[in-house]
């Protein structure tokens, strides 16, 4: 009787923290500036969002928001390791070829805690690393866009609207923006001007494990990916 032996199928790689979808057009990461991909994207979901972003290298960011926050666990250079759920996440991404490191705390949801923290974390980074941070918030229920920009732990500009009406603007390197012009004009020039890009992107979870989607941007644009689950 002639012996059988099972042939061994090969294993499907595990996909990590950083995962891709192409819909329309690849974006050139390099080249990459600005916010508008990330508000049509947002505007059709759910808008509301907490983001920073730092001139920093990720590895100074990372480590000082450890330092600041003493998470529950965290993990540096994720990208294609698989990340545990997390009731508090927070991914930190340098994308290839940036100077800036983004901060994403939520996308496609937000409270008013994240709100206040990720202001608060821009503050305390600009400050810790003597860099330039930003922070930037959308929430459906109040209607209000809003950024700060910081140098130093210094507010420098500051800017909100209802709706897509600018309701506050302050800045000490330049004027108030003229016209009736929107969070998606005015906030896409700032990131421009600052060679500053937020991609089309939202935290997503199967259960078992917790990732940050790309649309448009392959894994490979992303330098490094960094996690942290955060307390309370």
């Amino acid at each position: 009787m002639r012996s059988q032996t099972r042939r061994a199928h090969p294993r499907k790689p595990q996909q990590g923290g950083v995962r891709s979808t192409v819909k329309r057009n690849r974006v050139d990461p390099v080249k990459a500036v600005g916010v508008r991909e990330f508000f049509d994207f947002i505007q059709k979901a759910t808008p509301e969002w907490a983001v920073a972003a730092v001139e920093a290298r990720i590895d100074a960011v990372t480590h000082a928001l450890v330092a600041r926050h003493r998470p529950e666990g965290w993990a540096s250079d994720v990208g294609r390791k698989p990340v545990a759920p997390a009731r508090r996440p927070c991914f930190v991404l340098q994308l290839q070829g940036h100077r800036w490191c983004l901060v994403l705390r939520t996308i496609a949801w937000v409270d008013d805690a994240s709100i206040q923290e990720i202001r608060s974390d821009a503050r305390a980074l600009s400050q810790t690393l003597s860099a330039q941070a930003l922070s930037f918030t959308g929430q459906q229920s109040s209607g209000l866009v809003r950024y700060e920009v910081f140098h130093s732990g210094r507010v420098i500009e500051e800017a909100e609207w209802e709706g897509e009406e600018l309701s506050r603007f302050r800045s000490e390197t330049r004027e108030k923006p003229k016209g009736p012009l929107g969070p998606e004009v005015v906030v896409d020039l700032l990131f421009r001007e600052r060679g500053l890009y937020l991609p089309t992107c939202w935290l997503d979870s199967d259960g078992g494990h917790m990732w940050i989607s790309l649309e448009d941007l392959p894994v490979s644009a992303v330098e490094r990916a960094d996690f942290l689950a955060l307390r309370g």
